[in-house]
């Protein structure tokens, strides 16, 4: 959604953070494994389930924050069947691929090391079709922004004001 955003309402951001994302369906896949635990309505219905298989899913620090994970799938909802399908049926049709390099405004990259769900390479891909952006990698999985909330927040904020002076 923040690609589609920024490039249909450019004018409106001076800034775009991608997190964890690929150009949608010009992308490498993840491990089959994990994408067919992830397309399960099951995740948001069964606790047990998603408590079972998240590092699985996730990668990275998330098996050493049980607490942490516990309190993330306890806080999921479980929207309706023929919503989720919808949800990814969207997601099969769309690509920003061709129009990235549309989008001039500077852009943080930022993908896990060892996500299993949307590989680092999607990273690349990303920042070399962006003309004015930087990739960095984190030393977690598919969930940094929350297993290093502190972290993330800081550097996105860092990269915002670090823009924003160059403007001026």
């Amino acid at each position: 959604m923040a690609q589609q955003f920024a490039h249909d309402f450019q004018k409106r951001c001076h800034t775009l953070t991608l997190a964890a994302t690929a150009a949608g369906l010009v992308m490498v896949p993840g491990n089959v494994d994990v994408l067919r635990k992830m397309v399960t309505h099951k995740r948001y219905t069964d606790p047990d389930y998603m408590m079972k298989v998240e590092t699985e899913l996730y990668g990275g620090e998330v098996a050493f924050k049980k607490e942490m994970l516990k309190n993330h799938t306890m806080a999921m909802k479980a929207g309706d069947k023929r919503g989720y399908l919808y949800q990814l049926l969207a997601g099969l049709g769309w690509t920003s691929y061709l129009w990235l390099p549309r989008i001039k405004i500077p852009t943080l990259v930022l993908m896990g090391k060892q996500d299993p769900v949307v590989p680092p390479v999607n990273g690349k891909i990303l920042a070399s079709r962006l003309p004015n952006a930087t990739l960095e990698l984190v030393d977690c999985g598919h969930m940094f922004v929350l297993t290093q909330a502190e972290a993330i927040a800081d550097r996105v904020e860092l990269f915002t004001h670090e823009k924003a002076l160059a403007e001026t």
